[in-house]
C-alpha cells in the first residue's frame, strides 16, 4: 500500500502578469470615477446662485452642487442618456430664458412631477459640470446642436450642464463600484509583493 501513496499536485499559481493587468485596469477605472466620488462627498447644501438671467460664468465651478432659479424655455429636447454601462434614462434638455451659461438636463419623470405641482418656475438644484469636462461629449454635442441651430441659442463656452436631481451622498452604486475597485487594487498589489518576497527569501 505504501507504493500506492498519492501525492497532492501543487496548485497552479496565477501568472504574475495577470495581477499587473488588474492593477492597471483598477487604476484606470478609479481615475474614470474620480469626479463622481469627489461629488459624492461634496457638502450636501447647494450653492445658491440666484437668477439664471443674472448669472455670470465666473461663478460656476465644475463638479459642484448648485441651485439656480429661472423661467425655463418651453421648447425642450427629449433624449436618452447612459446611466451605468448599457442602461439608459430619459431626460428633458432645456435652457432658462435670458441665460447663455447653463444647459439644464432633468429626468423626464422629475420634470413632469414639477409641472403637475405647479413649480415649473422654481429653482433647479443639482450637479453642475463644465461643457469641456462633461462625461459624455457626444450626448452634449447633440443637445447643443439642437438649441444652437434650431432655436438660435448660443452658449457661453465657460458654462456647462446642470443635471437636476443629482445630489451628494446619493449615488451609492458608484461608491460601491469604487470600493470594489480599490479592493481589487490592494489585493493584486499584495499578491505581487508576496511573490517577490518569496523569491527573495528563496535566494
Amino acid at each position: 500500500m505504501d507504493e500506492m501513496e498519492t501525492t497532492e499536485k501543487p496548485k497552479k499559481k496565477r501568472p504574475v502578469y495577470i495581477s499587473f493587468i488588474m492593477i492597471i485596469l483598477s487604476v484606470g477605472l478609479m481615475f474614470y470615477y474620480l469626479e463622481d466620488i469627489s461629488f459624492f462627498f461634496t457638502r450636501p447644501e447647494p450653492v445658491m446662485l440666484g437668477d439664471a438671467d443674472k448669472l455670470i460664468s465666473s461663478k460656476l465651478r465644475h463638479n459642484t452642487y448648485i441651485s439656480v432659479s429661472g423661467i425655463p424655455d418651453p421648447r425642450m429636447l427629449r433624449g436618452d442618456s447612459y446611466v451605468y454601462f448599457f442602461f439608459t434614462k430619459k431626460y428633458n434638455y432645456y435652457v432658462f430664458m435670458g441665460d447663455r451659461n447653463i444647459l439644464v438636463k432633468e429626468p423626464v419623470e422629475l420634470n413632469k412631477s414639477r409641472k403637475e405641482e405647479g413649480l415649473d418656475t422654481g429653482p433647479r438644484t443639482g450637479r453642475f459640470m463644465k461643457f469641456d469636462r462633461y462625461f459624455n461629449q457626444r450626448e452634449l454635442a447633440q443637445a447643443r446642436e439642437f438649441f444652437t441651430k434650431r432655436l438660435g441659442r448660443h452658449f457661453d463656452e465657460n458654462g456647462g450642464v446642470l443635471i437636476v436631481g443629482e445630489r451628494p451622498y446619493s449615488d451609492y452604486v458608484t461608491l460601491s463600484v469604487y470600493l470594489i475597485l480599490a479592493g481589487v487594487l490592494i489585493f493584486n498589489i499584495r499578491e505581487i509583493y508576496r511573490r517577490f518576497a518569496k523569491r527573495k527569501d528563496a535566494t
